[in-house]
């Protein structure tokens, strides 16, 4: 134990990071400085949680879960009773605590553990983050509200970095509405904004050959800047 505590005060030195933090921050998300999480807050778990998921039955031997992992290269996955019911999680360390030679006499639901932190549908990806982040887990069973062992999907690290993508482009497109209004404000202008479609009819014509509303002031965001 002695040598645990100290391997980890080590650890933490050398790389303060958690695991997931370390994996958001090579994509340039840092997460300690607060704002990633707080725009983190304006997505929902259910938007981007996994609802069809693979997970494991507490009654097969713990052979049968080594071979799942192998087959969808998961590294944890929820494990239910005969009920569909939520009773634990199985991850790849669980199996490696068990002695090999007991594989087969093993069941599921004896190596997988039960104290399950889990994460509901309505709640917002900043307060899951902040839940795995404390324990530095990579995975959260999403369960209902009114009953937490009805597994509803699994939110994994990769959920949380396409929740961020979202998250950025929600703000970027609030922010540019929000521009246009108040173009609209000082100028009196109305602001019309058209994404040319390759099936458009002034696709790949100049813009001189196209009939425009009288007085109107083009503004081209194209890679192309010629008439």
């Amino acid at each position: 134990m002695f040598a645990v505590v100290v391997s980890l005060i080590v650890s933490q030195r050398l790389q303060p990071d958690s695991v997931y933090a370390l994996g958001l921050a090579r994509k340039g998300i840092r997460l300690q400085r607060g704002r990633d999480v707080e725009v983190l807050d304006t997505i929902t778990v259910s938007e981007v949680m996994q609802t069809e998921t693979s997970t494991l039955l507490e009654s097969d031997p713990l052979s049968v879960a080594a071979e799942v992992f192998a087959q969808t290269r998961h590294h944890g996955l929820p494990v239910v009773d005969a009920h569909g019911e939520l009773c634990g999680i199985l991850t790849v360390q669980d199996i490696e605590r068990v002695q090999l030679d007991d594989g087969n006499t093993i069941t599921i639901g004896q190596a997988c553990t039960r104290a399950v932190l889990t994460a509901f549908p309505d709640e917002p990806i900043g307060t899951a983050l902040r839940r795995m982040s404390t324990r530095d887990v990579g995975r959260l069973p999403v369960v209902a509200r009114d009953s937490r062992r009805k597994l509803l999907g699994v939110l994994r690290r990769t959920d949380l970095v396409r929740a961020y993508d979202i998250a950025l482009t929600r703000r970027t497109t609030m922010r540019h509405t929000a521009q246009q209004v108040r173009l609209g404000v000082f100028t009196g202008a109305q602001v019309i904004e058209l994404a040319i479609t390759p099936t458009a009819a002034c696709a790949n014509q100049p813009v001189r050959a196209v009939v425009w509303p009288r007085d109107c002031v083009l503004a081209s965001c194209g890679a192309d800047p010629r008439p």
